[in-house]
């Protein structure tokens, strides 16, 4: 495990991974209303430079599980070529993941329902 800021370009530049996984928060898009050690009020990382930032300098292909409010459209006009995965649970959006790089097998939107 590591810990460090997502943010942090010089950390992400000393990591190799085959598949990073971006888990984005509960909260999203709300700031995070913690404040932290310093006092300073965080905020989620801004995701269009996170998931570039990761394959700049870490890998193409990327898995991000995001909430169920965030779309296929959403993610394709801000990211670009996409796999938007609907997961339903008895019949009940639950959440969506989002596939990058070589994942990607299906391009487009589409729905599992377990």
């Amino acid at each position: 495990m590591i810990l460090g800021d997502v943010r942090d370009v010089s950390l992400l530049k000393t990591l190799e991974a085959d598949v990073v996984i971006y888990d984005i928060p509960y909260w999203y898009p709300q700031k995070y209303r913690k404040y932290g050690a310093q006092g300073e009020q965080r905020e989620n990382p801004d995701l269009v430079g996170l998931v570039n930032n990761v394959r700049k300098f870490i890998s193409k292909d990327i898995v991000v599980f995001a909430p169920k409010e965030m779309d296929y459209e959403y993610f394709k006009n801000i990211l670009g070529k996409c796999e938007h995965v609907e997961i339903f649970i008895n019949n009940k959006h639950d959440r969506n993941y989002v596939l990058f790089g070589d994942l990607i097998k299906k391009a487009g939107g589409h729905s599992v329902n377990l």
